[in-house]
């Protein structure tokens, strides 16, 4: 029975994984390349061994894409320069 349990536990834990690195390229889908993506499917194969801070990488690169693809308000703007202010506390 422990067998069965971590059995399920592991593919619980991929199934997971391989939807956590679909969903956080899916933000980027907008700005990546065809190339990207094709890496991007390649690197689903290694979903199974991914380290939380590999996942952590990912995150932070499509945060990095959409942050710079999608911008808030114009510089000048009242909205943008209390943004501003807040993102440097």
């Amino acid at each position: 029975m422990r067998k069965l349990f971590m059995r399920v536990s592991s593919v619980n834990q991929i199934v997971t994984m391989i939807m956590t690195i679909v969903a956080v390229n899916l933000v980027g889908c907008k700005t990546m390349s065809a190339t990207d993506m094709m890496s991007t499917g390649s690197s689903l194969l290694e979903a199974t061994s991914i380290t939380d801070a590999q996942m952590m990488q990912e995150a932070r690169a499509a945060a990095v894409a959409s942050d710079q693809n999608n911008i808030l308000a114009p510089s000048n703007s009242k909205y943008q320069k209390r943004v501003n202010k807040l993102a440097k506390n």
